[in-house]
C-alpha cells in the first residue's frame, strides 16, 4: 500500500489552504485531493492515484481524526498551526457562533502531536523550513500579522489583537473566555513549537474551576462539551 502520500490535516483558519497550495505548486506532478472531496475516510477510496505521489488536505473533525491516526502508521502527517486566537478572529468573520467547536478542533490537533507530525507554524518564522523539497519561504501571511488580517471585516478585533487589548477581545470575541480556560491543554504543546507570550496566556478571564485538568476531567470535557455537536456525524 506504500506510495508517496502527504497528508495535510488541519484546523480551520490555520493557513492550511496556503500550505496546501505551496505543496501543490512545488510538487506539480502530485495528485492533489482537496478536503471537501474526502467523503470516505479510508485508504481504499478511488481518489488516491497509486501511480504517483498524492497530497490530501483534510479539515479536522471526528472522522478524520481516526483517518489521520491510520495514516500516521505509514506516513508522516503535516499539521499547519497558528495562534488559536488568530484563528478565532478569522472564524468570527465567517461564523457567528461556532467558535467553541473550533477550539475543540485545536485540542484534537494537539493530541495528534503525539504522532510526531511535521508542523508548519504559519505565524512563526518558517522561512528556512522545508519538507520533501518544498519550502515555505514567503508563504502568504506567514509571520506577518497585518497580512493575516488583510481580508477580514472584523477591524475592531484586528486592532485589538495588534494593540494587545485583551479586555476588548474578552468583551467582543466569542469564546475568548473558553480559549483562556483551556490554556493548560493548549499551551504546553504550543510552547514546544516555539510560541511565546500569547495574549490569552496568564489572563484573569479563565473559568477558575476547570483550569486544572487531569485525564478524567479532560475526557469529560471532550465528551460533554464537544461530542453533542457531532452526534449525527458519529452515528453515521
Amino acid at each position: 500500500m506504500m506510495y508517496d502520500l502527504i497528508p495535510i490535516i488541519s484546523v480551520n483558519h490555520t493557513g492550511s489552504h496556503s500550505v496546501g497550495e505551496r505543496f501543490r505548486e512545488q510538487l506539480p506532478d502530485y495528485n492533489y485531493i482537496q478536503g471537501n472531496k474526502l467523503k470516505r475516510y479510508n485508504m481504499d477510496f478511488p481518489l488516491i492515484d497509486r501511480n504517483r505521489g498524492n497530497i490530501i488536505r483534510g479539515i479536522i473533525h471526528p472522522k478524520i481524526i481516526m483517518f489521520a491516526i491510520e495514516l500516521s502508521e505509514e506516513y508522516r502527517l503535516v499539521i499547519p498551526m497558528r495562534d488559536p486566537l488568530l484563528s478565532l478572529i478569522s472564524d468570527s468573520d465567517w461564523y457567528a457562533n461556532g467558535a467553541h467547536i473550533l477550539l475543540g478542533f485545536f485540542i484534537w490537533a494537539t493530541k495528534l502531536f503525539d504522532l510526531k507530525p511535521f508542523h508548519i507554524s504559519v505565524d512563526l518564522d518558517i522561512s528556512k523550513l522545508t519538507y520533501k523539497s518544498v519550502n515555505f519561504k514567503d508563504l502568504p501571511f506567514a509571520h506577518k500579522t497585518k497580512d493575516a488580517f488583510s481580508n477580514l471585516k472584523s477591524t475592531g478585533l484586528r486592532k485589538a489583537y495588534c494593540s494587545k487589548d485583551v479586555k476588548f477581545l474578552f468583551d467582543n470575541l466569542l469564546d475568548f473566555k473558553m480559549l483562556c480556560t483551556i490554556e493548560p491543554i493548549l499551551r504546553p504543546p504550543l510552547e514546544k513549537l516555539g510560541y511565546r507570550n500569547l495574549l490569552w496566556w496568564d489572563t484573569p478571564y479563565a473559568v477558575k474551576n476547570i483550569t486544572s485538568f487531569d485525564k478524567r476531567k479532560y475526557d469529560e470535557w471532550l465528551k460533554h462539551y464537544l461530542f453533542p455537536y457531532f452526534r449525527e456525524e458519529l452515528n453515521e
